[in-house]
Formats: C-alpha cells, structure tokens, sequence
C-alpha cells in the first residue's frame, strides 16, 4: 500500500513532537536577541524555490522516488500555496470531502509540486534539524538525493535530522508535496483547499 494512502503512516524518520524553541550559541545572544533569526544556530529557508507543478502524481517519473531529481521548470515562494501562483484551482468544501470518499485511497489524478533550493553548512560536528511548520496535504523530503523522511500531518511542525546526509559546503534540499492524502479524510472542514508548502521552512 502506498505510504500516503496507509492509516497506520503518518510519518517516516520524523523527529518526535517536542516543546517549540530556537537554540542559541550563547547566553547573551540568547537575551540580546529580537527575533529567532537572530539566532546563529538558525538559518531560514523561505523565498523563492525551484518548482515544478504536476497534474497527477502519475507524471513523476519512477526514479524519482529513489534520488529525488526531476527537472524543474519555474520558481515557487516559500511558503505560499501554490493556488495562488497560478496552478490548480481554488476548491470551497463546506460539508462534503474534496475527493470521492473511499478511504484510505485518494484520486490517482493526484496533483503534486515538487520543491528544491540549495543550503549551506559549514559546521558538520553540530547536530542539523530540518523544520517545516506546515505542507498541505503531506510532504516526502530528500538531502544530496537521498532520502530522508516523510509526514503528513498538514498543520503540525514536521522536524528531520538530516546531519548523516549532509556534505560540507552546498546541499541541495528537494520536497514533494502532494495535494491529497489519506490525512485528507481526517480534515475535512469549512475551509478553502490550498497546497503546498504553506508556512516557513528553517
């Protein structure tokens, strides 16, 4: 069964749930600090992504799904739904499901946005975690094209180590976001449908 249509998935190598906080390297960067960007142990990964849009998760070529590379055709912002930069279309749902209701299973025709842009490291003796705050519906995750975890739980902090697959210098982050998965059926509510990956990314 795939794993976004299996009740008994909900995430892969994802770290548990844990009180929010942003470490800082010392006490006094801690106090004298504004915002969590001020942290020097916090890099922020919103702006503009290498993006390509998919009608159904059909048209990713199987190889993709091992190494995470496909070519990329236009640019996304992070975050941001992709509804609001011209692909799909807007879906209103106020008592009924977006999609013909047979769970676990969604449509075959699954529309999905693949997501990439580079990051540097330049300390590899420290520990790395890889936050999303929020994807919509679910979210496959690869670092240097190997694969590091998934989630789907759209509105809760999705949280990877991804110090093993890192490499001093540039990395290359990749994500697949698909627009419905099994979660779909747990969050049917008065709502506009939009996918993605739809808060900030660190």
């Amino acid at each position: 069964m795939k794993t976004y249509e299996n009740f008994d998935i909900q995430s892969i190598n994802k770290e548990a749930n844990r009180n929010y906080y942003i470490p800082f390297a010392t006490h006094k960067e801690a106090v004298t600090a504004k915002t969590r960007q001020d942290s020097s142990r916090f890099t922020l990964l919103d702006g503009q992504w290498d993006f390509r849009y998919f009608d159904s998760i059909r048209e990713i070529p199987a190889s993709f799904f091992e190494d995470g590379q496909v070519s990329l055709d236009a640019k996304m912002k992070v975050p941001s739904a992709w509804q609001n930069s011209g692909y799909d279309s807007h879906q209103y749902i106020n008592v009924s499901y977006p999609i013909p209701y047979m769970p676990p299973f969604v449509p075959d025709d699954n529309p999905c946005g693949v997501y990439q842009r580079e990051f540097d490291i330049n300390d590899l003796e420290l520990s790395h975690y890889l936050n999303f705050e929020g994807a919509d519906s679910n979210l496959y995750v690869w670092i240097n094209h190997q694969f590091v975890g998934y989630d789907q739980v759209t509105h809760s902090t999705k949280e990877f180590d991804i110090s093993p697959y890192l490499v001093k210098g540039q990395n290359t982050l990749t994500v697949l976001v698909m627009k419905w998965c099994d979660g779909t059926y747990f969050e049917d509510q008065d709502k506009f449908r939009t996918s993605g990956i739809i808060r900030s990314v660190y």
